[in-house]
């Protein structure tokens, strides 16, 4: 079944926090092409090289350390790189799970 998002929604969200629920490369994908459709600077920072995610909207993604290769290619648009912040989950996680972001903070930087 495919489910459509309201019309209106498109291009009006600032900041985006994204948890993909399945490791798998079509999952991962068309999160980003929903966040993609939904955001309101999709983009603009790559194009504008800027670096100041605040001006443009602020991106979070946490999903699986396996998927880094196609998270830092489908949100590159977006200025995201991996973080420094690993989550963790009161009962443990399966897999080791990364934090993307287009900005830095007080609780994590940009790895490497």
């Amino acid at each position: 079944t495919t489910f459509k998002l309201p019309a209106n929604l498109k291009g009006t969200i600032d900041h985006i926090i994204c948890d993909p629920p399945f490791l798998s490369e079509d999952c991962q994908t068309k999160a980003a092409m929903t966040c993609r459709w939904l955001s309101k600077s999709w983009g603009k920072i790559e194009a504008q090289k800027m670096t100041d995610a605040a001006a443009t909207g602020k991106v979070v993604v946490c999903t699986g350390e396996r998927m880094e290769p196609l998270i830092n290619r489908l949100y590159k648009p977006m200025g995201i790189k991996t973080t420094t912040f690993l989550p963790k989950h009161d009962k443990g996680l399966s897999n080791e799970f990364y934090c993307y972001a287009n900005f830095e903070c007080d609780d994590w930087k940009f790895k490497n």
